[in-house]
């Protein structure tokens, strides 16, 4: 992999694709199927492309700050709510 200077730049970077290849598509859509079913998405760690799309969202997620100015904020997820607690009056064996 080469390296790049920008603009006269001391600083080097990763050349990082704007596009995504079909083995990363392939796991983008696979995680977020497991996810949407309530699986555990680790075992895409073992794709030949993950560690290909991990770079890329790391390079994006520094881009995005740096043209922001500001780190982006964690992902906030509600947790789910817990069931509700089965009431005395829902007691099926009185019917």
């Amino acid at each position: 992999m080469s390296d790049k200077q920008g603009n006269g730049s001391a600083q080097t970077s990763i050349r990082i694709s704007h596009s995504f290849t079909s083995e990363e598509i392939k796991i983008l859509d696979f995680v977020t199927r497991v996810l949407l079913r309530g699986g555990d998405p680790r075992i895409a760690r073992r794709a030949s492309g993950f560690a290909s799309l991990c770079r890329k969202v790391q390079v994006m997620t520094q881009k995005v700050e740096a043209k922001r100015g500001t780190p982006l904020p964690p992902l906030a997820v509600a947790p789910e709510a817990p069931a509700a607690p089965a009431s005395e009056d829902d007691d099926p064996s009185e019917t």
